[in-house]
């Protein structure tokens, strides 16, 4: 060897010590002849190990098998293949390699195939990260209760989840494509075209907008629109919106009705089948997977302080009750006094938990304020707590007897007595 030859082979040397990628020759038995530094790293294996011996005598046989395969696919192409292969490392942790694999012969004829390798583990890692929450976001948009959907500048619909599509008598099929325009009543068309260029110039924009059913009923929707254009090509709105018409409706009979208690300021027996038997209705129709309770409560005693302690006392006890239960229960819960000394609440949104819960909170709250002794009477309540089947067709008041009954037992029974 010549002077110039070993230098070519000492500048190739240090050029595939200092390499970031794994490199690698084998012969056309899958023999190595010759791997870089990174490879011996990676499999913590000398050249002087593995030289002469093919995969199978150095790796798992699942993976000297894989590697086989490939180096087959070239030398019988004679053409360079890309390709992803595996490797397992420490821990039983599989790590993802693009690899280059190439022929070539040298002076003598003889065939091998090159190949350099480069680690894509943490890309996978990744694309897999952002597949899931796609799939996470996706499972969030479907499942959905809400009118959720996406449209470009025009409004022209892009997607659209199926409580949306099936809130307005539609399959998403039908949705898809066409202008959102075309579900808006025809008077607010004008309005609609104002707020498309609201949202587009202030990427933003909320408000309330009336759109049509199928079958031609006016429904009333509060919205709130975000223009989106970060990670995307071309920017589009996200649109969430509520069905508010029965709600609207509610507040219309509101305005009518006497339908608060003057004493407790709470809903009276008016009031509370008002609004519980829309909110049940509404329950039965959106199917939350949440349960529904309707708590009816006695309070215990009350007489006995009228004729004790007379008629202002028992009111004031009345009054502390319907404090008591009123910082017992959550704003979206539906509480009246139905008269005298019966009250009743519609929780919504429930899980398995919430009735143990309600409970021992209640008992909580009652106990406490017997211990303050502010008054000369103590407070005590007993309770009937029925669990509504959606499936049912029971009106309210089928369910409230129910719910009296059930209370009353327990009255007899002792064993609600807080």
């Amino acid at each position: 060897m010549n002077d110039s030859e070993f230098d070519s082979q000492e500048l190739f040397q240090a050029f595939m010590s200092h390499s970031p990628v794994v490199a690698f020759m084998k012969d056309e038995q899958g023999r190595y002849v010759y791997v870089n530094k990174c490879w011996e790293n990676l499999f913590s294996l000398t050249l002087a190990d593995i030289q002469g011996k093919s995969d199978f005598a150095l790796m798992p046989e699942e993976t000297a098998q894989q590697f086989w395969e490939n180096d087959r696919k070239v030398f019988s192409s004679g053409q360079p293949v890309e390709l992803i292969e595996t490797i397992p490392a420490a821990g039983g942790a599989i790590t993802f390699w693009t690899v280059i694999k190439f022929p070539f012969t040298d002076a003598k004829g003889q065939k091998f195939v090159g190949g350099v390798a480069i680690d894509i583990t943490k890309q996978k890692e990744d694309e897999e990260k952002l597949r899931r929450s796609e799939r996470h976001y996706r499972h969030l948009i479907e499942s959905s209760q809400g009118f959720i959907c996406t449209h470009d500048r025009e409004g022209n619909i892009l997607s659209v989840n199926p409580a949306a599509a099936q809130s307005l008598g539609y399959n998403v099929s039908e949705m898809l494509g066409k202008n959102l325009r075309e579900f808006v009543n025809p008077e607010y068309h004008q309005h609609f075209n104002r707020r498309m260029k609201l949202v587009w110039n202030n990427a933003a924009d909320n408000g309330f907008m009336s759109m049509r059913t199928k079958d031609g009923q006016e429904r009333t929707w509060k919205y709130h629109n975000v223009k989106l254009t970060e990670t995307v090509e071309e920017p589009f709105v996200l649109g969430y919106a509520q069905d508010v018409t029965d709600m609207q409706e509610i507040q219309e009979q509101l305005k009518s009705l006497p339908l608060t208690d003057d004493l407790t300021n709470l809903y009276n027996r008016r009031g509370f089948l008002t609004l519980a038997e829309r909110q049940l209705r509404i329950a039965r129709s959106r199917r939350t997977g949440k349960g529904v309770y309707l708590i009816f409560a006695d309070m215990d005693g009350l007489k006995q302080i009228n004729d004790r302690f007379g008629h202002n006392q028992g009111s004031l006890a009345i009054t502390k009750m319907s404090e008591i239960l009123a910082g017992n229960f959550r704003a979206s819960d539906i509480l009246a006094r139905l008269g005298g000394d019966e009250f009743v609440v519609l929780v919504v949104d429930a899980d398995d938990a919430t009735q143990g819960i309600v409970l021992n909170r209640l008992q909580a709250r009652i106990e406490n304020y017997n211990a303050q002794k502010n008054h000369p009477f103590d407070l005590a309540l007993s309770v009937g707590i029925s669990l509504i089947n959606l499936d049912d067709t029971k009106s309210l008041e089928e369910i409230l007897a129910e719910a009296d009954q059930s209370m009353y037992q327990q009255k007899r029974n002792r064993k609600s007595r807080l």
